[in-house]
C-alpha cells in the first residue's frame, strides 16, 4: 500500500502590521458557511415562531416607529407614506445595529473553539456579519413587497441599491474589526454598545428627511457614512430626486475604507491576544 502523506501547515506569527493573509480566509470558506448557519439557527432555537421572527421583527418595529415619528414629521416632507419613507432606512439601520452586535460578540461566543482549533479567527466575525445579512435580505423583500402593494414603481436608480447595502456590509465589518478585539480585552465594550447602537438610530436620517437639517450644517452631517448609507439606499429605492451629497459622501467613504484597512491590521495583529484574555 501507498503510504499517504498529510501537507505539513506550519503556523507563523505575523511579522509586520499588514501581513494580513487575506488568502488563508478564503481557504476557510467552508467554516464561514457551517458558522453562518449556526448563528442563524442558534439564534431561533427553542422559540415558538423560530425562523418566523426573521420576519415579524422588522415590521414590528415599522409599525412601532411609524406610529410614533408620524406624529412629529409632516407629510409633505417626505413625499411617500410614511411607513415606506422609513423602511429603506429602518432596514439599513437595523442591519448595522444587529451585525455590529453579533460581530462584536462573536468572539466571546466561540471562545471555546478558539481555544482549541487554529483558523483565521476573522472567520468568526465573517460569519456573524452574514448572517445579520440574511435576515437583512428578507426585509428587504419585505420592501419591495410594500412598494407593490402602495404602487411605488422601481426606476433605473434602483440598480444601484446593492452598491449602498454593500457599503453598509462594510460599515458593519469595519466596526467589528475594531470592537471584537477590544471587546474581548474590554468587557466595558459589550456594556455599552447596545446604548450607543441606540443613539446611531438618530443620528443618520431614518425617520426624517435631510433635508430638515438646516443647509450650513448638512455637508458635516452627511460626513457620518450612515447617511450615505441611508440617503442613498432611500434614493435608489424609493426613486427620490435629491441623491446624497457628493462630496461629503466621497470624503466619509474613502475614510470608512481607510478605517477598513487599518481595522483588519488591527484585527490581525490582536489575534495571538485572543485565546489569552477570553
Amino acid at each position: 500500500m501507498t503510504p499517504t502523506h498529510k501537507k505539513l501547515q506550519v503556523i507563523e506569527p505575523y511579522q509586520a502590521w499588514f501581513d494580513l493573509r487575506l488568502g488563508e480566509v478564503w481557504s476557510y470558506r467552508t467554516l464561514v458557511a457551517m458558522l453562518t448557519w449556526r448563528e442563524i439557527t442558534i439564534r431561533y432555537k427553542q422559540t415558538l415562531l423560530g425562523i418566523g421572527w426573521v420576519v415579524l421583527q422588522p415590521l414590528l418595529m415599522l409599525l412601532i416607529f411609524t406610529a410614533i415619528f408620524s406624529l412629529m414629521i409632516p407629510q409633505q416632507a417626505t413625499d411617500y407614506p410614511f411607513a415606506i419613507f422609513v423602511f429603506p432606512g429602518l432596514i439599513v439601520w437595523r442591519f448595522m445595529s444587529d451585525g455590529v452586535m453579533r460581530s462584536t460578540q462573536s468572539l466571546m461566543n466561540n471562545a471555546r473553539l478558539i481555544e482549541k482549533v487554529y483558523f483565521p479567527r476573522l472567520v468568526v466575525v465573517l460569519a456573524a456579519v452574514l448572517a445579520a445579512t440574511v435576515d437583512m435580505l428578507v426585509a428587504l423583500v419585505l420592501l419591495l413587497i410594500g412598494l407593490a402593494l402602495t404602487g411605488v414603481t422601481l426606476t433605473a436608480q434602483f440598480l444601484l441599491a446593492p452598491l449602498y447595502l454593500l457599503l453598509a456590509g462594510v460599515v458593519v465589518l469595519t466596526a467589528a474589526l475594531w470592537l471584537a478585539p477590544l471587546s474581548v480585552r474590554y468587557r466595558d465594550v459589550n456594556q455599552a454598545l447596545p446604548f450607543l447602537l441606540q443613539i446611531s438610530l438618530y443620528l443618520a436620517p431614518i425617520f426624517y428627511p435631510i433635508t430638515l437639517i438646516p443647509e450650513p450644517y448638512r455637508a458635516l452631517y452627511s460626513l457620518n457614512p450612515m447617511v450615505t448609507v441611508v440617503e442613498g439606499f432611500r434614493w435608489a429605492v424609493l426613486g427620490i430626486n435629491v441623491a446624497p451629497l457628493l462630496l461629503p459622501s466621497v470624503a466619509s467613504t474613502v475614510a470608512l475604507l481607510v478605517l477598513f484597512v487599518l481595522g483588519v491590521a488591527f484585527f490581525k495583529r490582536s489575534e495571538a491576544d485572543f485565546a489569552d484574555y477570553i
